[in-house]
């Protein structure tokens, strides 16, 4: 057993003994007998088309009953744009889908009814996209105390300006894409390493020692404008040499995707890291925190966001 695990086991047991001795708290599952209600996720953007999905929640102790979890295609969807109906189709698997991009500052409304639950209503309002540039790509060495060894990467230097006026939140991915010798080339997205931006890597090796992680859901990594409000800030967003390409792919580009999310998305993808990120809480030895919903008397969420993409740059000042 490492360092870190003995510290968290000393941890846990500590945590054991607080609980037995001062515990003011009790659960009750009748508590968490609620009806079942509707659940709904929805994430309208600057694409296309919007999709819905439309569930239902199955209690703790209901959850062996005949009714399971499952796409409601029956569910009735009304979906508003600045107060104006947009058509809802709905798609083989349940799901439901809306034909239209929306614009930033669009009013989004959505209504979803079905004869076994309660109606649900939410609402969103979609952001106004923050440009970005990617100025250079350049190879840097760090050290990396979680895994206690040196480690190379690219690292991405991309920069926006927040607005002053306003409280806002983001999401940033990278786009790496390699070229073989004939030309061809392959796309993916490789997880962002947050060693070297602190927007984004937020826990100390006291917080590591802790049983605390720094994982985003999806590898969505997430940061609102706290620290920077006003400010023209550069991102350094290092990425593993070649992450996920073959080895036979000779030059490579990268691409930075700034997302602006509404603030309701924020709440909802960090309540998640949160949970994710805290090995005490998993294991019963800390409280959890709820996942946030803005699905009035249902769960899930509405949730709006829009992209800028950087121009594509190549590794510089390195001998290809």
């Amino acid at each position: 057993m490492d360092k870190k695990h003995n510290i968290i086991f000393l941890l846990a047991a500590a945590s054991i003994f607080a609980t037995l001795c001062g515990c003011k708290d009790s659960f009750d599952l009748d508590t968490l007998q609620n009806p079942p209600k509707l659940v709904v996720y929805c994430f309208p953007s600057d694409a296309d088309t919007t999709y819905i999905s439309v569930t239902n929640s199955v209690g703790v102790k209901k959850f062996t009953d005949t009714r399971k979890i499952a796409n409601l295609a029956d569910a009735r969807v009304s979906y508003t744009v600045n107060g104006e109906s947009r058509e809802v189709k709905p798609l083989d698997n349940g799901m439901f889908y809306v034909v239209g991009s929306h614009a930033p500052g669009d009013a989004v409304d959505i209504r979803v009814e079905h004869d076994d639950f309660a109606p649900v209503t939410a609402q969103t309002t979609v952001p106004l996209p923050a440009a970005v540039e990617l100025k250079s790509v350049r190879t840097v060495r760090e050290y990396d105390s979680y895994w206690m060894e040196t480690r190379e990467f690219h690292q991405l230097l991309a920069t926006f300006t927040d607005p002053a006026a306003t409280a806002d939140y983001y999401a940033v991915r990278v786009l790496l894409k390699g070229f073989d010798i004939s030309g061809d080339s392959a796309t993916v997205w490789p997880k962002v390493e947050t060693l070297d931006e602190p927007l984004l890597h937020g826990i100390s090796d006291i917080d590591e020692d802790f049983g605390y992680e720094n994982n985003f859901y999806g590898d969505l990594c997430i940061f609102s404008d706290q620290d920077i409000n006003g400010q023209t800030y550069t991102l350094h967003l290092d990425i593993e040499t070649k992450a996920g390409l073959p080895d036979y792919k000779l030059d490579w580009q990268y691409q930075v995707v700034l997302f602006k999310i509404s603030p309701e998305y924020y709440r909802f993808l960090k309540s998640i890291n949160d949970v994710e990120n805290n090995e005490l809480a998993q294991g019963g030895f800390a409280q959890l925190t709820p996942t946030f919903t803005n699905i009035h008397s249902g769960a899930g969420v509405l949730g709006a966001y829009t992209r800028a993409f950087s121009t594509w740059c190549r590794l510089q000042n390195e001998n290809r």
